[in-house]
């Protein structure tokens, strides 16, 4: 395209899925998709990869006030079988997280309020995930026998000093689902 003016160049736009909310949108042409996450992403919402990684980070909003809420402590012990590297037991939410389940999962965020330290704390199964240092922890509530799945970010040594433990996600989990999970991913832990 280098023989395109400016204003075709703009003209050119591309599709592509916003890593954080999984929304469709659109590159313009002159822009690369790098720079256009580095632009759109990264530098708008305070998350650093949040594709990669969803975990938070505080340093680039560090004039504004971070929305974090502190959900629990983790036990390193149980999530060893993620990471022998787990650099923190502090678990936070952030407010974008919160608005991703009301928006995706709008009947399950009462429950993840409500039960989100109890599933973290003692979990049913933890669950590889695709991404690096990132859990898929399972459990089924007995108040209303339903299972969910709770999407846990950890911090590391390599991340930055001030990134927390983070859910990355909240929902209800379908019983063909959770059956699924536990016959197809690989167990890493299962309570006792």
């Amino acid at each position: 395209m280098p023989d395109m003016d400016e204003a075709q160049l703009n003209r050119v736009n591309r599709a592509a899925r916003d890593p954080v909310t999984g929304k469709s949108v659109t590159i313009p042409g002159y822009m690369t998709y790098r720079e256009w996450y580095e632009k759109y992403v990264e530098g708008k919402n305070g998350v650093a990869n949040s594709g990669e990684s969803g975990i938070i980070n505080q340093a680039s909003k560090r004039d504004e006030v971070q929305d974090v809420r502190q959900v629990c402590r983790l036990d390193p012990e149980i999530y060893h079988c993620v990471t022998s590297d787990i650099a923190t037991d502090e678990v936070v939410i952030t407010e974008k997280q919160i608005e991703h389940i009301k928006e995706r999962h709008p009947d399950d965020y009462e429950i993840c309020e409500r039960w989100a330290e109890t599933i973290i704390r003692d979990p049913d199964y933890i669950i590889k995930s695709e991404k690096p240092s990132t859990a898929i922890v399972l459990r089924q509530i007995e108040e209303n026998g339903k299972q969910y799945r709770l999407v846990l970010r950890l911090k590391t040594s390599k991340d930055p000093e001030d990134y927390k433990n983070s859910i990355i996600t909240f929902q209800k989990v379908k019983e063909k689902e959770w059956k699924r999970l536990l016959r197809n991913k690989k167990i890493l832990y299962k309570r006792e």
